[in-house]
């Protein structure tokens, strides 16, 4: 076999691609080439809108909250500088004034972001993408990121605008946080305590307060997907899907065409069975695989392949997996895969060791949802790309008795290194015969799938970065807004001690408030990410693994930022005299 790579392959299109092959197999006189024809329908099929779905569930969840960061951290600057609206509006400043003056400096920090976040996303792509750009996609995209940021900044701001502007000049000159569009009902007398306080501050704005859970909550959203796809993409779970019963694969692996393997003598015998069987830790040989080599004409196509026999151990697996028709109800009918264009009913000519016969195509199925026909090897080139039923296989190869292609060694984990080594003994011994373990497929899956995985990881990274940067923020603005505030209560007999107590309890409504949303919101997008994610990777859900470590992580520091906030905010204020932090000027 010769594989044939094409220069410039992306500028044509499926039937110039094939016309170029069959003119070099025309002129050199060869048999007419066969393609990898899931390439041409990656390359040249319809979208994905079950893929696309999802991204775009992902990119509003990122844009949504992108929105409510920007408006809570807006907002909360706007109510630190309430007292100059107040002013102001004193002096003669109208509300347009006042509007125009607030979206000016929305704007221009906006605009800093802006080129903050795309200067690196220009760079980056060129080292990404070494061989070149697409410069007009490279643009259009760069110039629809530059106009969505722009517009979620607009939105963002809009409503702390309208704050800013209907502010009055006799809220503007009340010393403590103020609140404004919401009125208080007369509560019954309660005790005052630590508690109690920072309970009544966690509470006195509720709108701020849904604002700024709502934007950490946002961080540990977004954390929880991330860190969901990291652990769906993890090597030892994609190794695991091409090792479902052990840890081990034997083949056969001989350069020599397979039929002539089998008629010679299967090297996968009853023998070897019994001789990797004896082996202490191994618990069971099960066949994987029984296969053969094929080749196939349907009409004007022609393809070629591993074709397996169905059998009971397969059969539902295969049933699953069909996209169309149904399953082989005689010796005459096959299953091929439905990427290669081949509709159902069509008559193909087998080829099967020598021998040639007529066959009917009776299903089509999706070769990423099959698994028992996954291939050997890193590149696993002899993965199944046909189904034929018992009666064909000994039809076209009569007098074969034994079909196996892949057993799968089922063993203790705890004797894996013993097992691996007395298998590689046995082996060793034996000629024809190929040996898959899955600490080599791990690491060729760490090694192959590191960049993805380091991407995924400095995702969640900077989500979890995202989500402390704004509660450091939103506890220093509270701070800052309640100093003069706190100064009081520390005047008449309020403690350090009592107020780092009180100061505490209030963020840790916020970081609560953010688990529980976190849970009732991240854990259904998670859920539905996971499900199509792995349906897509492994040809089946998989069972979602929550992602305790990051997540406990996340909480954990933001629970510790927290303490050691309010701490340090404490012994500052103990720097100064009362008498000074009573002063209302800043």
């Amino acid at each position: 076999r010769a594989y044939v790579h094409l220069k410039n392959v992306q500028e044509m299109d499926e039937k110039e691609i094939k016309g170029y092959c069959e003119k070099i197999a025309e002129k050199y006189g060869l048999s007419a080439p066969t393609y990898y024809s899931l390439f041409f329908s990656r390359t040249f099929g319809s979208v994905d809108f079950g893929t696309t779905a999802v991204l775009g569930v992902l990119a509003a969840v990122v844009l949504t909250g992108g929105c409510v960061v920007i408006q809570s951290i807006f907002r909360i600057s706007i109510l630190d500088k309430i007292q100059s609206f107040g002013q102001l509006r004193t002096l003669g400043a109208t509300k347009k004034q006042i509007m125009r003056m607030v979206k000016k400096e929305g704007r221009r920090l906006g605009w800093l972001g802006i080129f903050a976040g795309t200067a690196p996303g220009i760079i980056i792509p060129v080292f990404l993408v070494p061989k070149g750009l697409h410069i007009a996609g490279y643009l259009m995209t760069l110039a629809a990121t530059v106009l969505i940021c722009r517009g979620m900044v607009a939105l963002s701001i809009k409503k702390p605008v309208r704050i800013a502007a209907d502010t009055s000049p006799m809220e503007a000159v009340r010393i403590a946080s103020v609140q404004i569009g919401f009125s208080h009902r007369r509560r019954k007398c309660q005790k005052l305590n630590p508690l109690t306080l920072g309970n009544m501050n966690f509470r006195r704005d509720k709108m701020k307060t849904v604002s700024i859970t709502i934007s950490l909550s946002i961080g540990g959203i977004l954390l929880l997907c991330a860190s969901t796809l990291l652990l769906t993409y993890e090597p030892e779970a994609l190794a695991g899907k091409y090792f479902p019963n052990g840890h081990y694969k034997v083949y056969t692996d001989s350069e020599e065409e397979l039929s002539k393997v089998l008629y010679s003598g299967n090297p996968l015998s009853e023998e070897l069975r019994q001789e990797i069987l004896a082996v202490e830790g191994v618990e069971d040989v099960i066949t994987a695989r029984k296969s053969v080599g094929t080749d196939y004409k349907a009409g004007s196509y022609t393809g070629g392949g591993m074709g397996d026999m169905i059998t009971p151990d397969n059969c539902q697996a295969l049933e699953k997996g069909l996209t169309q028709g149904h399953m082989p109800e005689g010796k005459k009918g096959i299953l091929l895969p439905d990427h290669v264009g081949v509709e159902v009913g069509t008559a193909v000519e087998l080829s099967l060791g020598g021998s040639t016969v007529e066959v009917t195509v009776d299903g089509l199925f999706d070769i990423t949802k099959v698994s028992a026909g996954y291939g050997h090897g890193k590149y696993q080139f002899d993965g199944a790309m046909l189904y034929l039923p018992e009666e064909l296989f000994q039809e076209l190869l009569p007098g074969v008795g034994n079909f196996d292609y892949s057993w799968d060694i089922v063993s203790d984990p705890a004797k894996d290194s013993a097992v691996k080594m007395a298998l590689q003994e046995i082996l060793d011994s034996h000629t024809g015969i190929g040996l898959d373990t899955f600490s080599d497929y791990v690491e060729y899956c760490r090694s192959t799938n590191s960049a993805v995985f380091h991407i995924m990881q400095g995702i969640a990274l900077l989500i979890s970065l995202f989500g402390i940067i704004n509660l450091i923020n939103t506890t220093l603005s509270n701070l800052m807004s309640r100093k003069w505030e706190n100064s009081v209560l520390r005047s008449v007999g309020l403690t350090k001690k009592q107020l780092y107590q009180m100061i505490t309890v209030e963020g840790v409504g916020y970081v609560l408030l953010c688990v529980l949303l976190t849970a009732l919101l991240g854990l259904p997008l998670s859920f539905v990410l996971h499900h199509e994610i792995s349906a897509a990777v492994y040809g089946s859900p998989t069972a979602l693994r929550f992602p305790f470590f990051y997540m406990a992580l996340y909480f954990l520091l933001l629970m510790a930022i927290q303490f050691l906030l309010s701490l340090w905010s404490i012994r500052k204020q103990g720097k100064q005299s009362l008498i000074e932090q009573l002063r209302k000027l800043d």
